[in-house]
């Protein structure tokens, strides 16, 4: 592929984002988390606000499901900066009214080049340098274009109880095997409540987001009893390949 100036070949690339060991900023609560991508204009210019994950409730230790899609230039400096924040008021996108937890800067050649496809930083935070804020981890993989969709209309029908004195919450997690044999999730669908036969909503993922078009790739599926601290409690969990939608 060739990008918008003649002769320099790209390649489109994805990156999940996770986050592990996150400062916990909140009082009552844990932190909820969700972070934001910034790419720097030509000439080392500010800062632009590419895009931003989910907020995750409740959890220092997030996998975001949203990701970032972004053209790689083989022979261009593309600088990145991956701001984490704790949402303290979700009615604004300022960040004066969140908390910063940290952030890094580094090159997409440096997420690209890295072993097993994962950069691994811990997060910066500039009034207290060396204080433990926590790590990011930026998964990438290249982008085969595909535009096969899958439908799903899931149903769980008597899960194991994982609470004594209601019936569970229960929520799906959908999830990617990378090469390195690394999860990173997809699609998570809506809670529901108090139930051991959950009907979620209707949804239709790419494949490309399921298995990247490697068909014998597995996909995982979880299913998690909701917890209000972010201890999510795994009820159970199966992995099949794509081609078994196939059939």
């Amino acid at each position: 592929m060739y990008g918008p100036n003649e002769g320099t070949f790209c390649a489109r690339v994805e990156l999940k984002i996770s986050c592990r060991d996150l400062v916990n900023l909140d009082t009552m609560s844990l932190s909820d988390p969700q972070v934001i991508l910034y790419l720097q204009g030509p000439q080392n210019s500010n800062w632009i606000e590419y895009g931003r994950t989910e907020i995750i409730y409740d959890n220092l230790n997030p996998k975001f499901v949203k990701s970032f899609t972004l053209d790689y230039h083989f022979e261009t400096v593309q600088n990145l900066k991956f701001v984490c924040i704790d949402i303290d008021d979700e009615t604004t996108n300022s960040l004066d009214k969140q908390d910063l937890i940290g952030e890094i800067t580094c090159k997409l050649s440096d997420i690209v080049t890295a072993s097993n496809g994962t950069l691994i930083k811990p997060l910066y935070y500039a009034k207290n340098p060396s204080s433990n804020r926590g790590i990011i981890e930026i998964h990438y993989e290249e982008i085969k274009e595909l535009n096969y969709i899958v439908h799903f209309q899931v149903i769980g029908r008597g899960l194991e109880s994982k609470s004594y004195f209601s019936k569970n919450d229960p929520f799906l997690v959908i999830s990617r095997i990378r090469e390195s044999g690394q999860t990173v999730p997809v699609h998570k669908t809506e809670i529901t409540n108090k139930t051991q036969d959950p009907n979620w909503k209707p949804f239709s993922l790419k494949v490309q987001l399921l298995c990247n078009g490697d068909y014998h790739r597995p996909i995982l599926f979880e299913v998690f009893d909701y917890r209000k601290n972010g201890s999510h409690a795994l009820v159970g969990m199966f992995k099949v390949f794509y081609n078994y939608f196939m059939i």
